[in-house]
């Protein structure tokens, strides 16, 4: 299975994602040896804390980054299967919720899964993920040592409890028809 992330900061030097591109391709490494080909560098954006709203800015380093892995991919082969992908984290406001006339996109983080980040969100991940209201699963994919974008690791925990199924659709099919801009599939239950 060939596992797409559609949310990670992969981008360096812009959030609290990665700070270096040796990082970013360290971090790279870490999804490639779980599966994952395609993955999404999603910024942080419209948040005060990283002063990042200039898209053509953060597009501009996105090119950079794509330009910077492809002249590293004789060092690292690896890179020549990973495809990435430009989008952005953007935090809700009275005005972003407003431009949501045609719905929304539920994509549930997997250490939330995992329990990684405390147990109230694994509750209410798992609570979205019992009544059909997942549409993807993403690592968020930050640092090498902080929460790594690894999506293998909840591979386990998602087979003691769902259909391959449903697994493909939350880490293979919708991720890869958002990239594709395409409509989602029907969400997703056991």
């Amino acid at each position: 299975m060939e596992i797409v992330d559609i949310h990670s900061h992969v981008l360096p030097g812009v959030d609290d994602g990665a700070v270096s591109v040796d990082e970013t391709i360290a971090m790279l490494r870490i999804a490639y040896d779980s599966g994952t080909r395609k993955i999404v560098a999603t910024p942080h954006m419209f948040l005060d804390l990283f002063h990042n709203n200039d898209f053509v800015q953060i597009l501009d380093l996105f090119e950079q980054l794509k330009s910077d892995l492809e002249s590293c991919q004789e060092s690292f082969p690896f890179l020549q299967e990973m495809h990435i992908y430009s989008g952005a984290e953007n935090f809700a406001s009275q005005e972003f919720l407003a431009a949501l006339e045609q719905g929304c996109v539920i994509q549930v983080n997997a250490d939330s899964i995992k329990g990684g980040a405390g147990s109230r969100a694994r509750k209410c991940s798992r609570s979205l993920l019992q009544s059909g209201g997942v549409d993807v699963i993403a690592s968020d994919g930050h640092r090498l040592r902080w929460r790594p974008p690894n999506l293998g690791g909840v591979l386990g925990r998602l087979e003691e409890e769902y259909t391959k199924d449903d697994i493909a659709g939350w880490l293979v099919e919708n991720p890869g028809r958002i990239l594709s801009n395409k409509r989602l599939a029907s969400a997703v239950t056991s």
